[in-house]
């Protein structure tokens, strides 16, 4: 199965990239081992990989784009998702109440490292007279 962080990566692509990877990853589905790292390293080369890198595999040293990854920072499911997800809850139900932020949105910042999520959520409140979709905004690639 893909993991989080692979999805998480190909959401922040958009559509047509990451409709473009999946296809390509299904043309080389008899030589690749692990779709999910191939799709994060196809994502770090597109310029899609969180700022500190993508977490290492369970129970085995980081390859290709996880090398180096951020180093006491939260990855998906670590200490810091924990307040990512508060941050996310506390903006749907006090500022986006009529378009909250959608659980692949979350997702998306739980992949990061928690600082870097913590700022775009931070942005996103501060703009938020501005944004009719924050899901969008935090799912949009960096410009």
């Amino acid at each position: 199965p893909i993991d989080a962080e692979a999805l998480a990566a190909m959401n922040g692509m958009g559509a047509p990239k990451a409709m473009e990877l999946f296809k390509e990853l299904e043309e080389k589905a008899g030589t690749v081992r692990n779709p999910s790292g191939w799709l994060k390293s196809a994502a770090a080369r597109e310029g899609f990989a969180p700022p500190g890198g993508f977490a290492p595999p369970a129970g085995g040293q980081a390859k290709g784009a996880a090398k180096g990854a951020a180093k006491g920072t939260a990855k998906g499911g670590g200490k810091g998702a924990g307040k990512i997800q508060r941050k996310a809850d506390w903006l749907n139900k006090n500022i986006f109440i009529e378009t909250p932020i959608d659980g692949e949105a979350t997702s998306a910042m739980e992949a990061l490292d928690a600082p870097s999520a913590m700022e775009l959520l931070k942005d996103l409140e501060g703009k938020a007279g501005e944004i009719k979709n924050p899901s969008g905004y935090l799912r949009a690639p960096p410009p």
